[in-house]
């Protein structure tokens, strides 16, 4: 289950059902949970920012944030990986620099936000090559061209 969260103006900027698609195909690779469960917020630089600065101590804008929590909830049946913040402004951005789609970076960050809800990080040589892989393979998987695009810590 995907809880999207974004204004309704930046409905047309998403193909919703792909990301759902996507999402689901990530989360079979990534983790063995029963049921998991994320909320997927789409903002602006500003807000990305502040979210940034008041709990990774970096005053500045990002394309993605994950903030993974881990628990079962009983009135859903779920189990709530966390949630991911991007910012739809720096994700039009990094498209535009890479010729790609507004709609293939939000599926790269989104794949990467995922694996980071999972357990993966890259802030190791050894974190980093298995989590490009993982991300590389599913991304390749759902045809999306975005492959290498993690940056090393």
């Amino acid at each position: 289950m995907i809880d999207f969260i974004y204004p309704p103006s930046y409905e047309s900027k998403i193909d919703r059902p792909r990301l759902e698609k996507i999402a689901k195909t990530t989360l079979s690779k990534a983790t063995e949970e029963q049921n998991p469960a994320f909320s997927l917020r789409f903002t602006t630089n500003q807000a990305i920012r502040a979210f940034n600065r008041d709990y990774r101590e970096v005053d500045e804008a990002t394309d993605v944030l994950s903030f993974p929590s881990g628990f079962y909830d009983p009135e859903t049946g779920c189990f709530y990986l966390g949630d991911i913040i991007i910012s739809l402004q720096m994700a039009q951005k990094q498209a535009r620099e890479s010729k790609s789609t507004l709609q293939n970076e939000l599926e790269m960050l989104m794949v990467h936000g995922i694996l980071h809800l999972c357990g993966y990080d890259h802030d190791t040589s050894a974190n980093y090559q298995t989590m490009s892989t993982m991300q590389d393979e599913i991304l390749n998987s759902v045809n999306n061209p975005l492959i290498g695009s993690i940056h090393a810590q």
